[in-house]
């Protein structure tokens, strides 16, 4: 994605936007399932220069089924996304004709990596593309939870992998005013 962008987008003179600095960063974090341990590190570490930049973090999790929920919140759905994250990958979605839902997080679901960032009030969000219960108790969190599970069709295949990486493309071409030639 950081290479199509980079290599081939241009700036839309009439938005204003400058490619040359938009810094892109494809983050994995540990220890999602020990309290967003990963997460809540990198953002202590680097919360003054998060805020400065005006970062905006869109977490992708357990996508597998083609469409795709927008969490409007988090942390078993006590802690709130903020509104003009969910309503830009909203937009994103509908330009890239990808299924999407606004969601508030599942009591008792847990949390995702946007936690820690949409705690200390930055604008995050998470997609995430599973069928629940179903396919949560078919396979999440058992030895089938591999990534094979994009092989198999009848899950959903690379649909919602596929669906969440157009919508992160067209959020970036919004957000940012490139034009992709």
């Amino acid at each position: 994605m950081c290479d199509y962008l980079g290599g081939r987008a241009d700036i839309d003179a009439s938005t204003g936007a400058d490619s040359a600095h938009t810094e892109i960063r494809l983050i994995t974090f540990g220890s999602e399932e020990a309290s967003t341990r990963g997460a809540l590190r990198y953002v202590e570490q680097h919360i003054d220069e998060l805020k400065r930049l005006d970062a905006r973090v869109c977490n992708i999790d357990s996508i597998i089924d083609p469409e795709i929920v927008i969490f409007t919140s988090d942390g078993n759905g006590f802690t709130r996304n903020l509104p003009e994250i969910c309503d830009e990958l909203r937009r994103a979605a509908s330009a890239a004709a990808v299924p999407h839902v606004l969601k508030p997080f599942p009591p008792l679901g847990g949390a995702t990596d946007a936690l820690p960032f949409s705690r200390f009030k930055l604008k995050a969000a998470t997609l995430f593309a599973m069928r629940m219960p179903e396919q949560m108790v078919r396979w999440y969190h058992t030895p089938r939870d591999t990534y094979t599970l994009f092989q198999d069709e009848k899950e959903g295949g690379t649909r919602g992998l596929r669906n969440a990486l157009k919508i992160c493309l067209e959020w970036i071409v919004t957000v940012h005013g490139v034009t992709v030639s």
